[in-house]
């Protein structure tokens, strides 16, 4: 997915896991910053809201659904 810079993704809840491998920039969320390069795992239940500041292109692979909150 690319976020445009500033964008953020509405507060959701992960029923699994999620890996999300940042390919440019950085993307943010509750947890902290993931920059071009790194991998954050987000596990079952997780709640987050990410989004970039400046803009980012990243692989998230999510694995079931998501629930809005």
């Amino acid at each position: 997915m690319r976020y445009a810079p500033g964008a953020v993704i509405p507060t959701h809840r992960h029923t699994a896991v999620e890996h999300i491998f940042v390919l440019e920039g950085s993307v943010e969320d509750e947890f902290g910053a993931c920059s071009a390069g790194n991998y954050a795992l987000r596990p079952p239940g997780c709640v987050h809201a990410p989004g970039s500041q400046g803009g980012a292109l990243a692989l998230a692979i999510s694995y079931g659904p998501t629930e809005r909150m």
